[in-house]
C-alpha cells in the first residue's frame, strides 16, 4: 500500500511540474514592431495574435518608449469604444513593461495616448487556463495524505525526507526573471557611455533560468554569444552557437558563469553594442542541473523499524509557485518560462527520476 501511495504522490508532483513548466511562454507584443501605432492593417495586433495560444502564466512584453505610449487593460465595451472607462487596474506608463496573464478569459489592452487606440494600437487576446488542468498557483496539487499510524505502522515510522530535492526545484523555478536588455534603448549602439550595457548590468542579479530579451530590428543588428577573448576583441571567433539575426529574440540563461554577447554588424561591437554578465546558478542552494541533489537514504529495517516503515510522502514539497501580480515593471515579472522552458524541464528530469526512485524504495 505504501508503494502504491508513493507512486500516486510522485505522479501528482511530476504532472504538476510538467503542466507548470510547459505552459509558460514569453510573447513580444507586435514582435519587431513593438507596442506602437500599426503602420497599416496588415500588421495589426489582431493579425499578430491570430494563431497564437495564450495560457495562464504566459508573459506579454510591451515594448514602447516612455512618454510616447502607455497601455491599459479594459473591459470589452471600453476596448470597442477606445475608452478608459471601467479600467482594470492603472495604466502602465513606463516602457518596456511585462504583464503576466494570471486569469483565463478575454483580455483587452489599449493605448490611451491621443487617438492611438482608434488608429489600431489595441490588443485583444483569449487566455486559456489549462494545458490540461490549471497550472499550479498558490495552492499545491491534491496529494493523498499518509494514513494515520496503526498497529502495522507504529509511531516510529515517521516520514523520511526523501522528497527534499523538490524544494530546490521550487526555489529554482521561483528565481526566474525576464530582463529587457538595455531597457528602453533595446539592443542597439549605445548613444553614449552613460547608457552603456555595463551600466545597465550594474546591480542586477542574473540566475540560471532567467530570460534575456534582446529588442532589435531585423537586418539592422544581430546577436552572438562568444568567449571572453572574442568579446574583448569584438570578434566572432570561436562563437558559441550561431548568430541570432531575427529580432526581438529571447535567450534563456541555461548555465552559470560568464556570458558574453556582441553584435557582429560592422563596428557596432567596437561602438559599445556588447554585453557581459555573470550568471549565478543559485537562488540559495545550487539549482538542480544534470546531477540530482543527494537524497537521504532510508535506514535499514531494524527491530524498531520494520520493513513496513517505507518513506512516506506526507510532505508537500511542490507547493506550486507563489501568486503573481498582474503587471510588473520590466525585469521583475513573476516567475515565468518562455518557449524554451522545455529545455529547463529537461534539466529537471534526472531529479524527478531520482525522486521517483527514492519514493518507490
Amino acid at each position: 500500500m505504501d508503494r502504491f501511495l508513493s507512486k500516486v504522490v510522485f505522479g501528482a508532483i511530476f504532472a504538476a511540474m510538467v503542466q507548470y513548466i510547459g505552459a509558460q511562454t514569453v510573447y513580444n507584443v507586435g514582435d519587431g514592431l513593438g507596442w506602437e501605432i500599426p503602420p497599416n492593417s496588415s500588421v495589426s495586433y489582431t493579425n499578430w495574435a491570430a494563431g497564437k495560444t495564450f495560457m495562464v502564466g504566459d508573459i506579454l512584453v510591451f515594448n514602447f518608449i516612455t512618454g510616447q505610449h502607455d497601455f491599459l487593460r479594459v473591459p470589452k465595451a471600453s476596448y470597442d469604444a477606445c475608452s478608459d472607462a471601467n479600467a482594470i487596474g492603472s495604466a502602465i506608463t513606463t516602457g518596456p513593461a511585462n504583464v503576466t496573464l494570471v486569469s483565463a478569459g478575454e483580455h483587452y489592452y489599449i493605448c490611451t495616448f491621443g487617438s492611438h487606440c482608434q488608429m489600431g494600437q489595441k490588443l485583444a487576446i483569449t487566455v486559456s487556463g489549462t494545458p490540461g488542468p490549471n497550472p499550479p498557483t498558490s495552492s499545491p496539487p491534491n496529494i493523498p495524505v499518509t494514513p494515520a499510524p496503526t498497529s502495522a505502522q507504529p509511531d516510529a515510522c515517521a516520514p523520511t525526507p526523501s522528497s527534499t530535492p523538490n524544494t530546490a526545484m521550487v526555489q529554482y523555478i521561483g528565481a526566474q526573471t525576464v530582463h529587457i536588455v538595455g531597457d528602453s534603448v533595446g539592443w542597439d549602439i549605445p548613444p553614449n557611455s552613460s547608457v552603456s550595457y555595463a551600466n545597465w548590468v550594474s546591480g542586477k542579479t542574473f540566475m540560471v533560468g532567467d530570460i534575456l530579451v534582446f529588442n532589435f530590428m531585423t537586418n539592422q543588428h544581430d546577436l552572438l554569444q562568444v568567449p571572453k577573448s572574442s568579446y574583448d576583441a569584438c570578434s566572432d571567433d570561436n562563437a558559441i552557437g550561431s548568430a541570432i539575426t531575427t529580432g526581438p529574440a529571447n535567450v534563456t540563461l541555461d548555465s552559470a558563469g560568464e556570458h558574453y554577447y556582441i553584435c557582429t554588424f560592422g563596428s557596432h561591437c567596437q561602438m559599445g553594442q556588447k554585453l557581459a554578465i555573470t550568471v549565478s546558478g543559485t537562488p540559495g542552494a545550487n539549482p538542480p542541473t544534470s546531477s540530482p541533489p543527494t537524497t537521504p537514504t532510508t535506514p535499514s529495517p531494524t527491530s524498531t523499524q520494520p520493513d513496513a516503515c517505507a518513506p512516506t510522502p506526507s510532505s508537500t514539497p511542490n507547493a506550486g509557485r507563489p501568486p503573481a501580480s498582474a503587471t510588473s515593471p520590466a525585469g521583475t515579472p513573476p516567475p515565468p518560462y518562455d518557449s524554451s522552458s522545455m529545455s529547463v524541464f529537461a534539466s529537471f528530469l534526472p531529479v524527478l527520476l531520482s525522486i521517483g526512485a527514492a519514493l518507490l524504495i
